[in-house]
């Protein structure tokens, strides 16, 4: 080859590999830059200009947000009281006559027309009665609580005083058969798919709808934050859910506030769109892998919704850019998906809390778009989880969900970093997990329950007539010590007819690390954050918090000494008689409603737990004859305690 083609073909060459270089340096210098722009001020908390970022970032359709206090003034000028309705509508079947529910809703709304709408069955009854109260004590009385069925609001009407009513939409014996073939075997899952049918509605009627699970409590009034920007430019605002039965979009079911949208457009359009999958399920009476449920039928929904709009909206070069734009952000942003839009960054309200990691002092937010209906488009946002959080209960994640990890559940008895807090964890032992998490961080109004639910104040007032507890927190190194001990002391309860008191831990690494344990307030002031471990699910109506024995008893208790705690915990272990004058006294008697048990070394807990452990294996439980074996009275009692490992399976 001539020497001159040969350093063409060099010259070629290099000059072709100095273009590439080049392209992917800017490549990487563009990715580091936006993902900086992106998560580094809400990652770090480090607020920037916020005038010169949304300058720079705000999509030029919305429209020019005024300030959130004159936003919230006119709000709040028309928000009022809500309206009076005939008392003939509640307390009756919302089916039972055409555009009942219509009517209800526009009574029980405000003035703005606004409606908080809450659901519940039997079971869950209490938790929805303490997320009334909840509210009744924000200033906000526009609620509606559609129940599962008539037998939850005959619980409720001997007062009259909770705006009930029920629904038989999905109660048919044909439409319950249809269910349980496609997967829905319980009634508060027919129920969770009931309500969206009926936001539904609420949309095509113009009623602004805040639709809550039971499992909620709120901090502050959410309305002048909804209300003000960047939250007013958005028509639906939900909160994230990372479950499993969340995906595609990873939203939660049971947080939605729906404003402001079309009633024949796009959101009217996806629940329509809804109502029509979950037919279409129950007429194939084929369950899917995770069986009709509400959530995943709303993620699927809406993600076919966005796909739509960005059909319709889009250039195939415009498409192209906005999700390599998404995808760009995806390794370093935590939770955000190809599927959302990604805007950064607003301040967080001075007036809440800042403790780090996902509670900033600036947060960026997601969004996208949908089409439908009469068309045009209405924009959904994923909540930031200072407005809407579901990690009451957050063990220290991987970085891939969240940097710089904060105990929530540890600044929950305070003045918490968020305004609605939504009990999401799937670990948890049932309902009975959110009751203890309310109870242990002072949120369960107990009163306002047992004003609707009398046999609620009857078993709070039997479980406090006699208790057994230890005297300070325990040192447990790990789970099992720990659900020795507390297996140990249900076992001395059940001797001794009292209420066993879940014991408060030091908090061990190991402990915090899992789910399987609660951060509470100190015991003693000045002292740290102690654990508390989750009971099984059942024990809500069987034991009591260190905290709630502590107020019950006053200074009607006792401690024993260490070598007597020892030896009643001996005698309990090896099934003999506990030493006289410790039992529950009778009504009236003069005795400690509180005996406290002062065992300093772990080993002498430990010893009684292992006793314990060998004399259950030994006694067979069966025939009337074996159950009057004190051992077996022991195994029966304190919501069979004695399976507290149950936990450890989701640990």
């Amino acid at each position: 080859m001539p020497l001159d083609l040969e350093l063409a073909c060099l010259t070629t060459s290099l000059v072709t590999a100095l273009c590439i270089t080049v392209v992917c340096l800017c490549g990487f210098l563009a990715f580091i830059v936006a993902a900086l722009i992106a998560i580094v001020p809400t990652l770090l908390a480090v607020p920037l200009r916020p005038e010169a970022v949304a300058a720079a970032l705000a999509p030029s359709n919305f429209a020019n947000g005024t300030s959130k206090a004159a936003d919230f003034e006119g709000f709040r000028r028309r928000r009022g009281a809500k309206s009076a309705e005939p008392a003939s509508l509640l307390y009756r079947d919302v089916e039972s006559e055409r555009g009942l529910f219509e009517r209800l809703a526009a009574a029980r709304a405000s003035s703005s027309r606004e409606l908080i709408l809450l659901t519940s069955d039997r079971k869950q009854l209490d938790l929805a009665l303490n997320l009334i109260e909840n509210l009744r004590e924000l200033g906000l009385r526009h609620y509606l609580l559609l129940a599962q069925d008539a037998t939850v609001c005959e619980a409720l009407a001997t007062r009259r005083v909770i705006a009930c009513a029920w629904s038989s939409h999905l109660a048919s014996a044909e439409n319950i058969s249809a269910l349980r073939a496609a997967g829905t075997r319980d009634s508060m899952s027919r129920l969770w798919l009931q309500r969206q049918h009926y936001v539904g509605r609420l949309v095509g009627a113009a009623i602004n709808t805040l639709l809550l699970d039971s499992d909620v409590v709120l901090s502050r009034d959410p309305y002048p934050y909804l209300k003000a920007p960047p939250f007013s430019r958005f028509h639906a605002i939900v909160l994230g859910d990372s479950t499993g039965a969340a995906t595609p979009l990873h939203i939660n079911g049971g947080v939605w506030y729906v404003q402001n949208a079309s009633t024949t457009g796009p959101l009217r359009a996806f629940y329509a769109d809804v109502d029509a999958a979950v037919a279409s399920q129950m007429r194939q009476r084929r369950a899917s892998e995770v069986g009709l449920f509400d959530q995943t039928t709303l993620n699927r929904v809406l993600d076919w919704s966005r796909g739509e709009a960005l059909r319709r909206s889009s250039t195939a070069v415009g498409w192209h850019a906005r999700m390599a734009h998404n995808a760009l952000l995806w390794p370093l942003t935590p939770l955000v998906e190809p599927r959302w839009e990604w805007r950064c960054c607003e301040r967080t309200p001075a007036e809440l809390p800042a403790p780090g990691g996902t509670y900033g002092r600036s947060f960026g937010y997601r969004w996208l778009a949908i089409a439908g209906g009469t068309g045009g488009e209405e924009r959904v946002m994923k909540a930031p989880a200072w407005l809407f959080s579901a990690e009451s209960d957050q063990a220290p994640p991987s970085t891939r969900v969240r940097l710089g990890a904060v105990r929530v559940d540890a600044t929950a008895w305070a003045a918490a970093p968020w305004v609605l807090l939504h009990f999401v964890c799937s670990a948890w032992p049932g309902s009975d997990g959110r009751r203890q998490a309310m109870r242990a961080w002072g949120r369960w109004r107990h009163a306002a329950v047992a004003r609707e639910l009398p046999a609620a104040r009857a078993k709070h007032d039997q479980l406090r007539r006699a208790m057994i507890g230890y005297a300070a927190p325990l040192d447990a190194p790990s789970q099992p010590a720990a659900r020795a001990a507390l297996k140990l002391l249900a076992a001395a309860a059940a001797a001794l007819g009292r209420t066993p008191v879940l014991p408060a831990l030091r908090c061990a690494q190991p402990l915090l690390a899992k789910r399987c344990a609660w951060l509470v307030p100190p015991s003693r002031d000045g002292g740290d954050p102690e654990c508390l471990l989750r009971w099984p699910s059942g024990c809500a109506d069987a034991m009591l918090l260190p905290a709630e024995a502590r107020a019950a008893a006053g200074t009607s208790a006792r401690t024993l000494a260490p070598r007597a705690a020892a030896a009643l915990l001996a005698a309990v272990a090896a099934g003999a008689e506990p030493p006289a004058g410790l039992a529950a006294p009778a009504e009236g008697a003069p005795a400690a409603r509180l005996l406290l048990l002062d065992l300093r070394e772990p080993a002498a807990i430990a010893a009684a737990a292992d006793a314990l452990e060998r004399n259950d294996s030994r006694v067979q439980c069966k025939g009337r004859a074996q159950m009057r074996h004190r051992v077996c009275r022991v195994r029966s009692a304190a919501c069979q305690i004695h399976r507290v490992e149950r936990c450890q399976a989701v640990c």
